[in-house]
């Protein structure tokens, strides 16, 4: 999940304009560590899920929710990433 939420932090974040190192400092941690969180290298806390959806103005169900379509990407080990294709089920 946390690879999920920080794809999901990342996009919002730079939708709005905000940089990495204004975020950071909204929500309490260092840049390096949102940065670790964008990436799903950081798990993400309890207390920095209501940090930013305080800070980019969203709900926990809006950085949780897995993207309707597109590709999910997980990272298994630095540097591999696995990326999964989502297709539209008919019917």
């Amino acid at each position: 999940m946390s690879a999920l939420v920080g794809q999901r932090v990342r996009e919002l974040r730079k939708t709005r304009g905000i940089s990495m190192s204004f975020l950071a400092s909204q929500v309490g941690i260092a840049s390096g560590q949102l940065y670790k969180l964008e990436v799903g290298e950081r798990m993400v806390t309890v207390d920095d899920l209501a940090q930013l959806t305080a800070a980019l103005g969203v709900s926990a169900t809006e950085l949780i929710r897995r993207p309707a379509n597109g590709p999910v990407r997980w990272r298994v080990r630095g540097d591999i990433t696995v990326t999964k294709s989502r297709r539209a089920h008919g019917g």
